[in-house]
């Protein structure tokens, strides 16, 4: 009996929720080619309200390794894994809302989305563009004042681009 549950729910996700998901990344993608690009302006504002909220994360995620910790500092056998924790969090939350719809947060106020070949972006595509921009610590940024497309190394090795949106 529980197993013919599991079924139809499974059945009705697959049915509905991700025909409704997918048939929108779709059309997302044929518009997105239309979609005028992103100013420099608008990158970099979305990009410091991005930060502001993902050292938001920061802050809580350390909060609770300490309280894990019985509230005494990380020994230096413990503080690998709090620097590895600490940088999957920024790649979660990146890597996580890109992959959702295209938008982080900060992207979402200044009207900014992610376009790649084919929505929603591959994963090891979205990789390679938060780690070029990662270990460049922004000079990836600087093709973006030569280039007319506006696009950045990140976005070049990536093939992604950021595009204006009205949501």
């Amino acid at each position: 009996m529980i197993y013919n549950k599991y079924k139809v729910v499974s059945h009705f996700y697959n049915k509905y929720i991700l025909n409704f998901m997918t048939k929108q990344t779709i059309d997302k993608t044929k518009k997105s080619n239309k979609l005028p690009i992103v100013t420099i302006k608008r990158r970099l504002g979305a990009m410091l309200y991005d930060w502001l909220l993902c050292l938001a994360c920061l802050f809580v995620f350390t909060g609770i390794a300490v309280t894990l910790n019985k509230g005494n500092p990380m020994s230096p056998q413990q503080q690998p894994f709090l620097n590895i924790g600490l940088i999957g969090v920024v790649i979660a939350y990146f890597i996580g809302f890109w992959r959702q719809g295209g938008q982080t947060p900060g992207m979402k106020v200044w009207k900014v989305m992610l376009v790649a070949d084919q929505m929603p972006a591959s994963a090891d595509k979205l990789f390679i563009r938060f780690m070029v921009m990662f270990i460049t610590f922004g000079v990836a940024l600087l093709p973006c004042f030569f280039r007319p497309d506006k696009k950045g190394l990140h976005d070049i090795l990536s093939k992604t681009s950021l595009r204006l949106v009205n949501n």
